[in-house]
């Protein structure tokens, strides 16, 4: 698999532009295949059997993803290793694993004092019940080395929404590309 050269770490979204909670988002983007982000991981939450949220493999047993994502929740699943969230209707990639959720770290500051979601500190760090297993398809992020230098290339990824029709959530790994300015 190939990474960028500059960057090999997950970049992730979520600009707020005013307090009406109006946010730019990564929309549509190209379906993944298998292997080609092998530490992207989709939170399932349990009472809906669907991905919520976007996660990244930081090590065999966490992960880290947004802290919103589990305000009022305590547990879920992590399914890494394949590029499908929900129930595959084809047989399951080799590479696909799940793992409970047994501790969710929300950085103390992820939550103002208006209980609003603090954007700059949106980051919790998801303990799981066994480390996944390393193969093709399943690793864990590997960081990158400098920082990033003005008009680099990256990528962001992510389980979630494909708005063909608005709000239509159909749990595949997608990605696109952008440019970093400072």
């Amino acid at each position: 698999m190939k990474y960028f050269a500059i960057l090999s770490a997950l970049i992730y979204f979520d600009i707020i532009l005013d307090d009406a909670k109006a946010q730019l988002s990564i929309v549509n983007g190209t379906l993944a295949k298998i292997g080609q982000f092998p530490f992207a991981a989709a939170v399932i939450n349990r009472e809906y059997n669907k991905s919520t949220c976007s996660a990244t493999m930081i090590a065999p047993k966490y992960a880290l993803s947004g802290a919103y994502c589990f305000v009022g929740v305590r547990t879920g699943l992590l399914l890494v290793g394949d590029v499908e969230s929900s129930p595959p209707q084809k047989p399951a990639p080799p590479s696909r694993q799940t793992r409970k959720i047994i501790k969710i770290i929300r950085h103390p500051q992820a939550r103002t004092a208006g209980d609003k979601v603090n954007y700059i500190y949106n980051l919790a760090v998801l303990e799981l019940n066994r480390e996944v297993i390393s193969s093709e398809g399943v690793s864990w992020i590997p960081l990158a080395k400098t920082d990033l230098a003005d008009n680099s290339k990256c990528v962001a990824i992510g389980f979630g929404f494909h708005r063909k029709a608005e709000g239509e959530h159909d749990g595949k790994l997608r990605y696109g590309t952008l440019t970093f300015f400072l």
